[in-house]
């Protein structure tokens, strides 16, 4: 029992503030990488129509991008596809991360019930 509290506590204070920030920097990942896939298609619409949607009306990109539609739409596409390989990278970045989680998970049973 006393193993068990010992355990508990320290899961507590030790693991569960690192996991929360974790958890935290993956979803703040998540947030770039669709962000990068919005921006790069707002980039490649405002280079392919001339005209840029509210969001990127007021960038700091927007004297840049305006003078050439063209390059507009080549960033467009650059930050569409880094934004679309980031995402594939934390898909299996959260897998690895899943594996990790149940094996610290079966650990911690296993040493609980005594094995």
């Amino acid at each position: 029992i006393f193993s068990t509290i010992a355990l508990g506590f320290f899961n507590l204070i030790f693991i569960l503030g690192p996991f929360l920030g974790l958890v935290g920097v993956y979803i703040g990942l998540w947030g770039g990488a669709i962000g990068l896939v919005v921006g790069g298609a707002g980039l490649i619409r405002g280079g392919l129509l001339g005209s840029f949607p509210w969001f990127l009306s007021r960038s700091i990109l927007t004297p840049f991008v305006s003078q050439s539609p063209l390059g507009a739409g080549i960033l467009g596409i650059g930050l569409f596809a880094l934004g679309l390989l980031s995402s594939i990278g934390l898909y299996h970045l959260g897998h690895v991360l899943i594996k990790l989680i149940v094996k610290y998970l079966n650990w911690n049973i296993s040493l609980i019930k005594g094995r």
